[in-house]
This record gives C-alpha cells, sequence and structure tokens, in this order.
C-alpha cells in the first residue's frame, strides 16, 4: 500500500492506495497538527511495527467511518471483512492510539526530545518494542522538517510494507 499526501491550506488531502486496487480518501480531524495526526500514525505504526494499528488495518482491508472509497473496485463482502478486520484488531488499534499519542504529545512540547518520550511511554504503561524508539523518533522529527518544508500543493508518498 502507499500514501499519497497532499499539504493543502486546510486539512491534508490524504489517499491510501491499498494492493488490491482500492483508493481510499482519509477524511482527517480539523484539529491543525504538524504534521497532521494520520500522518505520524503511518510514521510511528510503521516504525514500531504496529502491523495491527490503524494503518496495517487499512493496508489489510479495513475501511474506517472517516474514510472513503474513491477508485477501484471493492471485492465482495468487502464491508463485512472491514469489520470484522477492526473487531480482531481492536485491541492493536487502542495501543497504537496510546503509543502514537506519546509520540504526537512529545513532538509537540516545548522542547521534545528522546528522553521524555521513553518517559511518556513508561508512565501510560504501554507494552513496545524499545530497540525501535530511537529509530522511529529520528524518522518522525526528520518527518516534521520534511512536512514543514513542504509547500501548500505540494505531495510527499508514503510507502507501507
Amino acid at each position: 500500500m502507499h500514501v499519497n499526501v497532499e499539504k493543502t491550506s486546510e486539512r491534508p488531502t490524504i489517499i491510501a492506495v491499498r494492493d488490491d486496487g482500492v483508493s481510499l480518501r482519509v477524511i482527517g480531524p480539523d484539529r491543525k497538527f504538524s504534521p497532521p495526526h494520520d500522518l505520524i500514525h503511518f510514521i510511528v505504526e510503521k516504525g514500531m511495527h504496529l502491523q495491527r494499528g490503524f494503518w496495517g488495518s487499512i493496508a489489510a482491508g479495513a475501511k474506517f467511518s472517516s474514510m472513503e472509497v474513491i477508485d477501484g473496485r471493492q471485492k465482495p463482502r468487502a464491508n463485512e471483512r472491514s469489520i470484522q478486520i477492526i473487531k480482531a484488531n481492536e485491541h492493536f488499534l487502542s495501543e497504537a492510539e496510546a503509543i502514537v499519542g506519546a509520540f504526537q504529545t512529545t513532538l509537540h512540547d516545548v522542547a521534545p526530545d528522546e528522553e521524555a518520550l521513553w518517559r511518556l511511554l513508561r508512565t501510560r504503561g504501554r507494552k513496545f518494542e524499545g530497540a525501535l524508539i530511537h529509530p522511529t523518533w529520528a524518522q518522525l522529527v526528520s518527518f516534521r522538517e520534511q512536512w514543514e518544508e513542504l509547500s501548500v500543493g505540494r505531495a510527499i508518498r508514503l510507502e507501507w510494507s
């Protein structure tokens, strides 16, 4: 799956193109984070190997209420399959949200640093792979810089594997 993200003056345009050829528009919340919350999810879930979080669920065939199909033909019983995936991944989706929340909170602190992230993850009592924290944090900081330098009307392509 790949995700194309166009920066706009409002919320970004996020299009996920799954391996089955279905394109989905992800309609993010109105809040203005930099980078946007759903993109922080992408970077953190990929970096932390959270394969059953938001983006992994989408890649597997889930379609959340904040999404709409804009191109491609869904397989028969796609809606039932989506419900099954979301239900099966419910715990993982919750854990991913908590871990992403810690990264996002730290990223938007006045003086964000990796040690603050570690403290926040520990206080929230989440299970995570410690060796993945440093490279994921570095990737997120780098992505934020890339996002902030991106001009309105330009796009970024992200690959989910």
